[in-house]
């Protein structure tokens, strides 16, 4: 855990939130180079990203204040405005960032399909090194374990900072290390299909759905209970909606590529 990288002075600059805006940048730089190599004006993607940010940055906030932490917000409601500290649901930052996105194309004439197909490795590589931030921040933390490093860390107290991880002092499961790995072979699975992606919308759907199965599985490993527990603490909210978001993808790719090949017959 690093949870400040660096001071000058008395000013301190958090990992979280240094390593959250260096993801935004990346990602940014990815959906614009996409953008100029399918044609499409690379500017709209960076005023589309930066409303996609903010979009997702309240979406994945409020998803964990109502879901994750509702109790502890309602005690202590100025620790909402410390978002350097953690405390963001992936989900609610993904439904807001893509209904803001879906606004922002019909607004601005951008197919609906290649516009998100442009867009998601870049959410892939940016939520890699989101997760590192979740990690450096010591939250979304794993079960522990009697595994050692590299199976297992341990977080600890560092300059008076405690992290989220409980227990301290103890190998847990790195689990965002396991997320990051995940939205890393995403990314790069992403952009090797790209070529052969048979309708636009296509990679968007298959991220949804290999991003659902891969989180159901993860969250299994995890140990931040406040993240919602429901049916005798079995099954998180994110499993919930992991199920919708894999039963929906699923579907679509089903029903556009039947229309697909129905053209293709005709």
């Amino acid at each position: 855990m690093q949870p400040i990288l660096f001071k000058i002075g008395t000013l301190s600059f958090p990992a979280y939130f240094l390593l959250a805006a260096l993801a935004y940048m990346v990602a940014t730089l990815v959906a614009t180079q996409s953008a100029e190599r399918f044609g499409e004006n690379p500017v709209h993607f960076i005023d589309a990203a930066l409303l996609i940010a903010v979009s997702a940055f309240v979406g994945a906030k409020l998803f964990h204040i109502l879901f994750a932490m509702p109790g502890y917000y309602w005690q202590h409601p100025w620790e909402v405005l410390q978002f350097w500290h953690g405390g963001f649901v992936f989900y609610g930052g993904f439904i807001f960032g893509a209904a803001a996105g879906v606004l922002f194309a019909r607004r601005k004439g951008i197919r609906l399909g290649l516009g998100f197909d442009l867009a998601t490795p870049a959410i892939a590589i940016g939520m890699a090194m989101g997760r590192m931030a979740c990690f450096l921040a010591g939250c979304c933390y794993g079960r522990p374990t009697a595994w050692s490093w590299p199976f297992a860390v341990v977080f600890h107290e560092v300059d008076g900072v405690v992290p989220q991880a409980r227990p301290l002092d103890t190998p847990l499961i790195p689990t965002q290390i396991m997320s990051s790995l995940l939205h890393l072979g995403l990314f790069v699975g992403l952009v090797l299909y790209r070529p052969r992606k048979r309708f636009h919308g296509e990679l968007f759907l298959l991220y949804l759905l290999f991003y659902s199965v891969g989180r159901f599985v993860i969250e299994f490993f995890r140990n931040d209970i406040q993240r919602g527990l429901y049916f005798s603490a079995m099954v998180s909210t994110s499993q919930i909606i992991s199920v919708c978001c894999f039963v929906f993808a699923l579907l679509m790719i089903v029903n556009l590529r039947r229309r697909l090949y129905a053209s293709y017959s005709v």
